[in-house]
């Protein structure tokens, strides 16, 4: 490498740093997990034991039995059943069955075999699998090769681990028998790049790799093999395209550009950079470059930090932070603790006491305070502002319009098909709003929750313009006639209060016997339950008729001294029994299933 020197350091920076674009982030988890829909589920009624659905792409992995298969959205199994499955990504699904390993694809095909002892998803459609054997002590021993989509050998299984870097590079680690482990690089024809020299390297993308043998010195090498750097710099960081930056450890800093062999010396430590600004450090201030050396804001400040387009969070000797913008214009006077920065939004400032105790103030980004109140704690997430104080919450619209009051209740907002929705819980009840306020969904605590990601149960409709989904294993919704007129209730229990009053013709979708003589339907996307004497549907279960002839002990299981008393019930009340169990009868009374005794009813009698 040759060394440059210029005089004028705009000059140099002007002339380099022109041409350097920041490398390409990996892609933000949490983002994208934030745009993936939220359902609003009941677990009333299900008859699978857990079924979720992490990608987002409209098949569910479920499981029952202790078995697990893949689902699509038309409540059709479409894969076989193996002891369990998993998301892997990108459409596949890794599989285990009679502790044998393998993959399938979102249609259920099975495209790695069902024969090693461990398979994992690298990415691109290359597949990690090993085999697992015995050393002569013992041992167990494991080898890890790649398979593509296809199934088709990659890269052998003679490797202590392997993992995907990227570009088709594969990063391959020997393992020595003094314990330590050697990192090389081969591509996806089984050629050696790197040798497997290195106690660590680390892929940057472009074509380069930071390789280190200590983890005190660095150095890069391209994916030819070519050496770019020496392995002898203290850190080295990737600016994109061919451009480092080689921190020697000292105050001082070399931007190289690999392209054309250029290094350029800066007097001072580069802390933190982007693609429009570099943070410079000289000992003991901080200040601001743009990438033509230009200087933004001056080595005046205790500490600085970028953020937006055109914001920077700066500290005074007292480490009591404000906000300039890009012109050196004051936005927030240097008096506060903290500052968090909402993109687009506002400026939430912290102040807090002795025994930390904090303040929050929102601002805009203007620095106009736009709340009245003050707060303890402020979250800005995707258009709404999370507020809390005292240990309620509440939140605010990007316009900073109150949408929920403050409230001790557990809340918490989810998103279905774009619309906002707020859900709200004392512990025995159940609210969902939208971002209206209307109310929704209204239930007990234990019939609804909104899941993401691992959670399971069935999908049901918070509102006339959702539309009304059910996943199950075994259950495929189908339309019936009532056979005469009928009421549609909000649970199977009459007590509980009606929906709607149903024709005898009525089309209602049938979704599933509760096995109680009631049935779980839809009927113009209202979720309920009809008695099944009303349905034009063979093989639904039945109630037997029956009067109690002295007042009588309702229990939970079919022993008089150890079980639970569930309630009393009075002489003379006709009951719905299910089943005759010995003495026993199966009852269901109060919405609840229990047992009492036969000859407390007439049934002792015939």
């Amino acid at each position: 490498m040759k060394k440059s020197c210029m005089k004028s350091l705009q000059k140099i920076l002007a002339m380099l740093l022109v041409s350097i674009m920041v490398a390409s982030c990996a892609p933000n988890i949490v983002a994208k997990a934030a745009q993936k829909t939220w359902k609003v589920v009941t677990n009333a009624h299900t008859v699978v034991d857990w079924i979720y659905n992490i990608s987002g792409d409209g098949i569910f992995v479920g499981g029952k039995d202790d078995k697990s298969f893949l689902l699509n959205a038309n409540l059709e199994i479409i894969s076989k059943k193996y002891d369990s499955i998993y998301d892997a990504g990108d459409g596949y699904y890794c599989i285990y069955d009679n502790k044998k390993h393998g993959a399938i694809d979102s249609s259920g095909k099975e495209i790695i075999p069902l024969k090693y002892s461990d398979v994992s998803y690298c990415g691109d459609g290359y597949f990690l699998v090993a085999r697992v054997s015995k050393d002569k002590y013992g041992a167990d021993v494991w080898k890890y090769g790649i398979l593509n989509k296809n199934g088709k050998q990659v890269l052998p299984m003679e490797y202590d681990f392997i993992y995907y870097a990227d570009d088709d590079y594969f990063v391959s680690v020997n393992f020595e028998e003094d314990g330590d482990w050697f990192y090389g690089v081969i591509n996806k024809s089984g050629k050696t790049i790197i040798p497997h020299n290195y106690t660590y390297l680390y892929y940057l993308g472009n074509g380069y790799f930071i390789v280190t043998y200590n983890y005190n010195q660095y150095g890069v090498i391209d994916g030819k093999g070519n050496i770019i750097i020496p392995v002898d710099e203290h850190y080295i960081a990737y600016w994109g395209k061919d451009t480092f930056i080689i921190d020697n450890n000292e105050l001082q800093t070399s931007i190289y550009d690999a392209k054309v062999d250029t290094m350029v010396e800066l007097p001072y430590r580069v802390l933190s950079y982007s693609d429009k600004y570099m943070t410079i450090y000289d000992g003991h201030m901080t200040g601001i470059l743009d990438k033509k050396g230009n200087e933004v804001l001056p080595l005046e400040y205790y500490d600085i930090a970028h953020v937006g387009d055109q914001y920077f969070i700066v500290a005074n000797e007292n480490f009591m932070y404000g906000v300039m913008d890009i012109n050196g214009t004051m936005i927030l006077p240097t008096e506060y603790h903290y500052i968090d920065y909402y993109k687009d939004s506002c400026f939430a400032t912290y102040q807090y006491d002795e025994f930390y105790n904090s303040t929050c103030k929102i601002f805009d980004l203007s620095g106009k305070e736009v709340l009245k109140n003050v707060y303890d704690y402020a979250y800005y997430y995707d258009g709404f502002l999370l507020v809390s104080k005292n240990n309620k919450y509440g939140y605010f619209d990007k316009n900073f319009k109150e949408v929920i009051a403050l409230t001790d209740q557990e809340m918490y907002r989810f998103n279905i098909d774009n619309e906002d929705f707020f859900y709200i819980s004392d512990g025995k009840s159940t609210k969902i709003l939208n971002s209206k306020k209307k109310v929704v969904f209204e239930g007990k605590d234990k019939e609804i929750q909104i899941i993401h990601e691992n959670d399971y149960g069935y999908y049901r409709p918070i509102s006339k313009n959702t539309k009304l989904v059910f996943y199950a294993a075994d259950v495929k919704s189908e339309t019936v006639k009532t056979n005469k007129k009928c009421t549609l209730y909000k649970e199977d229990n009459i007590a509980k209060g009606s929906i709607a009053n149903l024709k005898s013709g009525a089309k209602v979708i049938f979704i599933e016997d509760q096995g109680n003589g009631w049935s779980l339907v839809s009927y113009n996307s209202s979720l309920g339950y009809v008695k099944n004497n009303c349905l034009n549907k063979k093989g639904l279960s039945t109630y037997k008729t029956t009067v109690t002839t002295d007042k009588v002990i309702f229990r939970s299981d079919m022993k008089t001294t150890s079980s639970t008393k569930i309630s009393t019930i009075p002489k003379g009340k006709k009951l719905n029994v299910i089943s005759e169990i010995g003495d026993w009868l199966q009852i269901y009374y109060g919405g609840k299933n229990g047992y009492i005794l036969k000859s407390k009813t007439n049934l002792a009698k015939k």
